[in-house]
């Protein structure tokens, strides 16, 4: 009923494959609802949508009536389980406009390891949402899912976050405007280091200044 992806899930799919083609995967959101408002394409339902023979008909038949005769709003359980893709101030609460999300987040390389290559997928796209990024696509995942195989330290980056890996730690994730992949900041004046979002301040009794002899050169004639 719900499948809680949206829009950005469905382009981890291709156009064509195992033998099932989904010709408008080839256009953009916006090109598939300007084609449907201006050309007249007829479509065409399974039959299979009208039995009762399958559950999914079955619930929209006899449960889905019951729910909304109980109050149910399907809006409002839609926008609950969908992030939407341009979120405006209508929608969107106070304190979720004031949440900021983290620098960059690291899942346990031994979590990875007992996962199937569908629940690893589903986790590591749940943790790139978490940042506010966009689920990996399928090549990319396949990319991923080797370097992670080979047990050997690794980066590699798509187009929004870096994925880096030692050879026996967790796995980063790091966000390309992350404020960690930032140059830090040294007030002099002040001796305050800003750094990652965040500020540390040392005292000049702290630092201890060393001479480095001077290199030495044999004389010569």
């Amino acid at each position: 009923m719900i499948r809680g992806g949206g829009w950005n899930s469905l382009r981890t799919l291709g156009w064509y494959e195992k033998n099932r083609f989904r010709p408008l995967f080839a256009f953009t959101e916006d090109e598939i609802k300007t084609i449907s408002q201006s050309e007249s394409w007829p479509i065409f339902e399974d039959e299979s949508n009208q039995s009762n023979e399958y559950l999914r008909n079955r619930i929209r038949n006899y449960i889905l009536p019951l729910l909304l005769q109980e109050g149910t709003d399907p809006d409002r359980i839609y926008k609950n389980f969908h992030r939407m893709e341009k979120p405006t101030s209508k929608i969107l609460l106070k304190g979720a406009l004031s949440r900021k999300a983290p620098s960059f987040l690291k899942i346990d390389v031994w979590v990875l390891n007992d996962l199937s290559e569908r629940e690893r997928k589903f986790f590591i796209d749940r943790y790139l949402r978490s940042l506010g990024l966009h689920p990996t696509t399928r090549n990319f995942f396949q990319d991923l899912t080797h370097c992670l195989k080979r047990m050997n330290s690794f980066g590699i980056e798509n187009k929004e976050a870096w994925f880096w890996k030692s050879s026996s730690y967790d796995l980063y994730l790091i966000p390309k405007n992350s404020p960690c992949l930032k140059e830090f900041k040294l007030e002099s004046k002040d001796m305050i280091l800003k750094w990652n979002g965040n500020q540390k301040k040392f005292l000049l009794d702290s630092f201890q200044i060393y001479a480095l002899p001077a290199p030495k050169f044999a004389k010569t004639g």
